[in-house]
């Protein structure tokens, strides 16, 4: 496999390698304790596939240097929302799978209400991200974003979901 990162059109046989050389890679720097004690990556292994997908997303996308170098800072900004959502959201279903059963109606409605409300700011996160990215990406580029981002995203968690299957009684979210 071929790991210059050049910009060009990379295939699905070396999209693959890539997602495999990554999970190895991440499960080697977070070994046991990612999944015995149910922590998120650490983040040396976050920042690996932080490298893995800059380097797909640009070369996806077809990204020109003025091109990326307006488009990860707003990139950046957005998956930083986004983390700071999913750390919000993980503690609400933390308290919520302690004991829904103990809870008062009015603290499932409050449950209920504060997932509702991170649906909507994820919401309003990706729209801004997108309003903004319009303001110096043509619409192709933006649909191209889209697609890789989404590719990229659901080839990493069947990966990580296969992995989960080869070790069947480690626990992880």
């Amino acid at each position: 496999m071929n790991l210059n990162f050049e910009p060009k059109n990379i295939n699905m046989k070396d999209f693959q390698q890539i997602i495999r050389m990554l999970i190895i890679t991440v499960l080697f720097i977070s070994a046991e304790p990612c999944f015995a004690q149910r922590r998120p990556l650490p983040p040396e292994g976050r920042e690996h596939i932080e490298v893995i997908k800059t380097t797909y997303l640009t070369r996806q996308m077809k990204l020109t240097p003025e091109e990326a170098r307006l488009f990860w800072p707003v990139y950046d900004q957005y998956q930083e929302v986004e983390r700071s959502l999913e750390e919000n959201r993980r503690k609400a279903m933390h308290n919520m799978a302690e004991g829904i059963e103990k809870m008062s109606d009015d603290e499932i409605n409050t449950m209920i209400d504060a997932r509702i409300n991170h649906a909507e700011n994820a919401l309003s996160a990706r729209k801004k991200m997108i309003s903004e990215l319009r303001e110096f990406l043509p619409p192709r580029k933006i649909a191209l974003f889209l697609r890789a981002e989404h590719q990229f995203n659901h080839e990493l968690q069947k990966r990580m979901i296969e992995r989960h299957k080869e070790r069947p009684n480690r626990d992880w979210d």
